[in-house]
């Protein structure tokens, strides 16, 4: 059975308000078409031109796409009882309906996933292109909130994304971040995931191993909502701590409350005009730049 690539849908350009009908492309598939791996990935594939005046948008739209390569499916689904429904499906080991990617031996060999807008299929891509774990990656977002809400108690954490930092080089080894948004105040914390955040991932992932794949293995719905369902579990086994812990409070160091996962400063700064660019890593704040906060994982005894 043939599915099709595309769909017609009626759009309101949002800059003249025409209303038009156009094809959107629901079906990806990076094996017969090998430009859809860098369409979906700088976004040009759900960008429409309005026929009327030529403005350019991103649509937010339902599609599947499929990377038969790394044996890897993800559903984008605005639809929650849709999205729902079929993330059922998966966990109960049956192929969806709807989708036949490859020969069935080799679908239940791959890695699902279902996610609720092109923001968060994105940074899915993201993670799977740097060779992470996602559902690593959103327990790691909860500890680096956590962290953030001790520094900034007063910083609401509306978005927290996983992501390439635009200021890294090309080439540079890790090239990603993580940035968390306050929609009320008009304000953004970020912190990179560099080579001092990387080990305490790997010690996250050697230490939950056994438990994330015998819990879930099948699981397609991993976000940060999955990641808060489920710490409560991991409390039950003893987390890593930091060296403070480890040596009862010696070498000048007071023991922290916190997982050592996350143990690096957020630059905070404010999105508006007047605003300051965050602080490079490296450099020390000057006069016109946010304050850093101190972190309170191992501070020194004074």
């Amino acid at each position: 059975m043939e599915y099709s690539e595309t769909e017609s849908h009626f759009l309101d350009c949002p800059k003249c308000g025409h209303h038009f009908l156009h094809r959107l492309k629901v079906n990806f598939n990076t094996e017969t078409h090998p430009e859809d791996r860098q369409s979906v990935r700088d976004g040009s594939a759900f960008q429409v031109l309005c026929p009327q005046c030529g403005a350019a948008w991103r649509v937010d739209y339902s599609f599947f796409y499929d990377q038969p390569q790394d044996q890897l499916a993800l559903y984008c689904l605005l639809d929650l009882k849709e999205a729902a429904s079929l993330a059922d499906a998966i966990r109960r080991n049956l192929l969806p309906p709807e989708a036949a990617p490859t020969p069935v031996p080799s679908w239940q060999k791959y890695t699902w996933r279902v996610v609720r807008s092109l923001a968060d299929f994105r940074e899915k891509l993201t993670i799977f292109d740097a060779g992470l774990d996602d559902r690593y990656v959103e327990l790691f977002k909860v500890f680096a909130l956590n962290q953030l809400h001790v520094q900034q108690p007063d910083f609401q954490a509306d978005e927290i994304r996983f992501a390439r930092d635009p200021e890294q080089p090309a080439g540079a080894r890790w090239p990603y971040r993580f940035t968390i948004v306050d929609n009320h105040r008009g304000q953004v914390a970020q912190t990179p995931f560099d080579e001092s955040a990387r080990p305490l991932f790997d010690q996250m992932e050697a230490h939950f191993g056994k438990d994330m794949e015998t819990l879930f293995d099948h699981e397609p719905v991993i976000d940060l909502n999955w990641a808060k369902n489920n710490i409560p579990s991991y409390h039950t086994k003893t987390s890593p701590r930091c060296r403070a812990h480890k040596s009862g409070g010696g070498q000048g160091l007071t023991p922290c409350r916190q997982p050592y996962f996350v143990a690096s400063c957020f630059v905070v700064f404010s999105r508006s005009l007047s605003a300051k660019p965050p602080v490079p890593p490296g450099r020390q704040p000057g006069p016109g730049d946010a304050p850093l906060p101190v972190p309170p994982c191992c501070r020194s005894r004074r």
